[in-house]
């Protein structure tokens, strides 16, 4: 019985002491971190928008622009045109002031003229009175004599003050002039970006326009999105207005004729990369 009791007795001890190392292993201090981490591509979307204006000299106060003219800074598709006139006449003329949008993504940027079509569509007798050797014809692209009447003027419609204080809102508080389809004597012309001024001449087939070169126009503004490289900035909405006149010299030879051509808009991400465009 005196050997029973000390096993017990040990027993006990045992368990005590398992007690012991137990309650020592629960009272240690500890700490731990834990990050997450992901790699995400980022994204660059160009958006277009535009603002249409047509005027003849019977009605210069006239705005009669195709509804698919005038749209908001958007993935433009085949509804959308920055031109789309029928019925000209020597006297009319107009413009259109295209705002461009790099979304996400510093950029650097081309405008590409491609597509030219020039066509005789009909040869009325007044025509063949100025051209002879008039021939209707839908299929050579060059027959037209449209173009070569159009005279065109690019120029950086950045209003009043240099650079884009507006953020894509047209005539803002900030520049009541930005982004208003008129040229103010003070916006620069793209005169040193193509050879002269974007005359009908300067239309060609693959005809290219570095937008570097037309944002490095005029005076420099990094607060409003004009940098000395001319790259855009993904915060910045800038604006571009093309205008067009068909003088009253123009002659009979361009009765039926049409013209027409595609501008293609590209971008290319700004970090880590040169700008790769050419004219």
């Amino acid at each position: 019985m005196r050997h029973i009791s000390r096993i017990i007795l040990s027993l006990g001890v045992i368990s005590f002491l398992v007690g012991v190392v137990t309650q020592g292993t629960f009272a240690v201090l500890n700490d731990s971190e834990t990050t997450s981490n992901t790699f995400a591509a980022g994204f660059i979307d160009l958006q277009i928008g535009s603002e249409c204006r047509f005027k003849t000299l019977a009605s210069p106060g006239s705005t009669t622009c195709d509804t698919g003219s005038t749209f908001v800074p958007t993935n433009i598709g085949p509804l959308n045109k920055f031109f789309n006139f029928g019925n000209l006449e020597p006297g009319d003329f107009g413009a259109t002031s295209i705002a461009i949008q790099s979304i996400s993504s510093d950029a650097w940027g081309r405008l590409k003229f491609l597509n030219l079509k020039n066509i005789d569509n009909n040869c009325t007798e007044p025509e063949l009175t100025m051209e002879p050797g008039c021939t209707q014809d839908f299929t050579t692209i060059t027959s037209g004599e449209l173009q070569s009447s159009l005279l065109f003027t690019l120029w950086l419609d950045e209003g009043a003050t240099a650079g884009f204080q507006c953020l894509g809102e047209r005539r803002c508080v900030l520049d009541a002039t930005e982004g208003d389809n008129l040229k103010q004597s003070n916006e620069p012309a793209l005169t040193n970006v193509l050879d002269g001024s974007l005359s009908h001449s300067s239309f060609a087939e693959s005809q290219t326009i570095k937008l570097s070169d037309v944002f490095k126009l005029g005076t420099q503004n990094d607060a409003g999105g004009k940098f000395a490289d001319g790259h855009m900035n993904q915060d910045f909405t800038y604006f571009v207005g093309i205008s067009w006149e068909l003088p009253l010299s123009s002659t009979n030879a361009i009765q039926t004729d049409s013209f027409e051509a595609d501008l293609l808009f590209e971008v290319q991400q700004y970090h880590n990369n040169v700008d790769v465009f050419t004219p």
